[in-house]
């Protein structure tokens, strides 16, 4: 086996969708000469080896693995070894998929973070170790660096985030990727994983660009539109170094409405309401509407997080407007409560997350009364960067003095045993 590939990774393992950030990048594509960030679907199918189609071509398939991904894994890590469809490839199945039921399953016990996880792991090494199709080995050592999250309402006295770092750190996991007739096997290590609560890394994204310095990008055109309807000057990253700020994450499952100051959480809550609730609640009239029955929850989460470019998207929204109303008026509830906890000392009220796209902009217009009665501005994160932005954050983290010195740390007392 040829020497290890070294890979950081900030992994945001949502309930509807996987981001994740490998090496400093996101993995960039295209669609119809326009270029998108890929994330995966949090959702997989096991199926049998019978299952699994030799007869297509290697060459497409490895040009096309993050739609094609099929592996089998072995891992200490779960309770279920063996073949698994990963995100795209099993939500295009047309089956019945796993996927971590809202307000239900624990990401730091269930399998599908780590086996998802593994695979995306395993996919980019495909991705980037290919030349033009073809790969020149048949197996691949992966050290890796791992940073990632879990909602509030997980994290408690932070024993499940623990238990979730072990899962990964606790020996080596081996994930085979199948290419048509040929089979790669990728053995995966991790060296370290830091697993914190959601809703706190993205203070990082919003501070800092990917070389480390004061960001100053399109990320803060609607807070910047607000500031010169108010004859006030543009921000940009240096100006939120000091804030105290309340994060408004809305989630699948969750949303997360930490208090932060600067980088330092203080208080941190979350709730159990997100988009995927609202969908769950009129999940059989979407599909009733657009005439696709047996649609998972991601699929139609897909079709939101396309907008209106999707062809389904207005029939979608037209179902959801009673149940969506209805979570906006839990989420808001929640940032009052958070606003009466802090005495009100919030210098900026910033949401994102998948969920904030499909809230838009019915979310800020019941925030902005609160923001001007408690004196604070209203940072929407605008929908091209709301997604990926605690991916963003927990790769700035991970590449951090804090979480070098966490691990340092770590590294000593694992050698002194």
């Amino acid at each position: 086996m040829a020497k290890a590939i070294q890979l950081k990774m900030g992994n945001d393992i949502g309930n509807s969708a996987h981001k994740f950030k490998f090496n400093g990048n996101f993995v960039i594509k295209k669609r119809r000469n326009k270029e998108y960030r890929v994330n995966q679907p949090s959702c997989n199918l096991k199926i049998e080896r019978t299952d699994i189609d030799n007869d297509v071509d290697e060459e497409q398939i490895v040009k096309g693995i993050w739609e094609n991904l099929i592996i089998r894994v072995e891992s200490p890590a779960i309770k279920l070894p063996g073949y698994y469809m990963i995100g795209r490839s099993a939500l295009d199945s047309g089956k019945s998929v796993d996927n971590l039921m809202v307000g239900v399953d624990a990401k730091a016990y269930h399998d599908l973070p780590v086996i998802n996880t593994l695979g995306n792991i395993a996919a980019y090494i495909i991705d980037t170790q290919h030349k033009d199709g073809k790969l020149t080995q048949n197996s691949f050592k992966v050290v890796v660096d791992m940073t990632a999250s879990i909602p509030v309402t997980q994290y408690k006295d932070g024993t499940p985030a623990r238990h979730l770092e072990q899962r990964f750190m606790n020996g080596e996991h081996e994930v085979t990727v199948f290419l048509g007739k040929r089979e790669v096997k990728i053995t995966i290590v991790f060296e370290f994983v830091y697993v914190t609560h959601e809703g706190s890394p993205s203070v990082f994204a919003i501070q800092y660009n990917d070389a480390g310095e004061w960001r100053n990008d399109d990320i803060y055109r609607l807070i910047n539109e607000r500031r010169a309807k108010k004859n006030l000057p543009p921000v940009i990253g240096e100006d939120f170094q000091d804030l105290k700020i309340l994060h408004v994450a809305i989630g699948d499952g969750t949303t997360e409405l930490t208090i932060t100051h600067g980088i330092v959480p203080k208080y941190k809550y979350g709730i159990n309401h997100g988009i995927g609730h609202a969908l769950e609640e009129c999940l059989q009239d979407v599909m009733d509407a657009i005439n696709v029955p047996d649609s998972p929850r991601q699929y139609i989460s897909k079709v939101l997080q396309e907008g209106v470019t999707h062809k389904y998207y207005n029939k979608v929204i037209n179902v959801m407007k009673t149940p969506l109303k209805r979570e906006i008026d839990h989420i808001k509830r929640g940032v009052i409560d958070q606003m009466v906890v802090s005495r009100g000392e919030v210098d900026v009220i910033l949401v994102y997350g998948g969920g904030s796209i499909t809230c838009y902009p019915e979310m800020a217009q019941a925030l902005e009364p609160i923001c001007e009665e408690r004196e604070c501005e209203l940072f929407y994160v605008p929908s091209e960067y709301a997604v990926d932005i605690e991916a963003e954050g927990l790769y700035l983290f991970l590449s951090s003095p804090i979480y070098a010195k966490t691990k340092a740390k770590y590294l000593e007392a694992a050698t002194s045993k």
